[in-house]
């Protein structure tokens, strides 16, 4: 699977941004419903909305899927599903490690820093591991999530245990991939004035993605 770019900005973005973070954190816990034996297995995980067990068929109800309801188009979230789909093409695990965050710039974040301790003004940080050791890494702030962010915020990350070879950054909306330096020593490593958004931004090594 190929990480897909989309740079348009679309009023369902905050649809992007929470999927995008919800796959993130519970990815591979969703179940098709057993009870749609017409539907396809990716129908029955992404479909239309229910109520009473029937579908929806009228226009202007608010569809928590990634599909328009009358003509099966993406909404913006597909694609964004589609990259986390991507990355995660290696089958990753998760694999707590001990880490730190500094914020450098607050951007539009207004208030968060190392004055701030509580939620939702503290970055968070998960770790991912395959078995053949290919790591992921992935940040973001748990923020009441905005359509358009006009100024991001940049941390410093420190991650113990560790180590990335050739890293690139992926930002799952636009599928834009990025160059990231990286230092590594013996405790494990250090990304510098990394962005932080109200979604997830991905590191993992360039060599486990595909993409134009």
């Amino acid at each position: 699977m190929v990480i897909t770019q989309s740079n348009k900005k679309h009023p369902k973005e905050t649809q992007s941004k929470l999927q995008t973070t919800e796959g993130l954190v519970q990815y591979g816990s969703m179940t098709p419903d057993l009870n749609r034996s017409e539907m396809t297995g990716m129908e029955s995980i992404f479909g239309f909305s229910e109520r009473n067990g029937s579908r929806v068929h009228y226009e202007g109800v608010n569809e928590k899927c990634i599909l328009f309801r009358n003509d099966y188009k993406p909404k913006p979230a597909f694609y964004a599903y589609q990259n986390l789909c991507a990355v995660w093409a290696q089958e990753y695990r998760a694999h707590p490690v001990k880490y730190n965050v500094k914020v450098i710039d607050q951007g539009v974040f207004y208030g968060i820093g190392e004055y701030e301790d509580v939620f939702p003004s503290v970055p968070l940080v998960a770790t991912y591991s395959t078995e053949n050791g290919n790591d992921l890494l992935a940040w973001w702030l748990p923020w009441n999530m905005q359509e358009n962010l006009a100024e991001l915020a940049k941390v410093t990350i420190r991650l113990e245990g560790i180590n990335f070879t050739d890293p690139v950054m992926l930002d799952p909306l636009t599928g834009e991939v990025y160059e990231v330096n990286v230092k590594n020593n013996e405790q494990g490593c250090v990304f510098d004035e990394m962005v932080i958004a109200d979604y997830p931004m991905i590191v993992v090594e360039r060599e486990t993605i595909e993409f134009n």
